[in-house]
């Protein structure tokens, strides 16, 4: 199929979407804060985009070029269901390399949900109850703060993400 406007479009508005969004997140700034020499940046930068360019091109191809391995598109209720396609490549799998793929998005999950919690509650502590409210606060009392407010954090989380919310739909749509 020769490329429309709308496909093209379509196309780039799902890459501005998924490549910049991540650009502000804290995880992602979080790794430069460690570098200590403008050489570590700039090799960082480079390991980092090329890392990125990585996952972006497998996840890309991954899903059009999935649909190689069918004959026609699965269906459900009678209709075809684009979406049924990288679970039935899956249930192919031995179980063995399904499991290794179940840990691998276990630990990214796991892994980004640390890291924006750690951020978000270091900076709720201390930027802002400390800063403002409480600048007499001692450190113990601080981190006692902050590991509160982490936990508090994550049962946000748990709760956001296995309840009916928009949010949950904001970012349904957005991946």
């Amino acid at each position: 199929y020769p490329p429309n406007l709308k496909t093209i479009v379509g196309v780039g508005s799902l890459i501005i979407l998924t490549s910049f969004g991540t650009w502000g997140m804290p995880q992602m700034v979080q790794k430069f804060y460690g570098i200590e020499t403008k050489e570590g940046v700039k090799r960082a930068t480079v390991i980092s985009t090329a890392f990125a360019a990585l996952i972006s091109c497998g996840a890309y191809f991954v899903g059009s070029l999935s649909r190689l391995f069918f004959t026609e598109v699965p269906q459900l209720d009678g209709k075809a269901n684009y979406d049924l396609i990288i679970p039935q490549i899956l249930s192919r799998l031995p179980d063995v390399l399904l499991a290794v793929i179940l840990v691998l998005v276990l630990a990214a999950s796991v892994s980004t949900l640390s890291g924006i919690t750690l951020t978000s509650c270091s900076a709720v502590a201390m930027d802002f109850i400390v800063s403002v409210f409480k600048p007499d606060m001692d450190r113990k009392k601080t981190l006692l703060l902050t590991r509160v407010l982490c936990l508090l954090f994550i049962i946000c989380s748990y709760l956001l993400a296995t309840m009916k919310s928009p949010i949950l739909t904001l970012m349904a749509f957005s991946w």
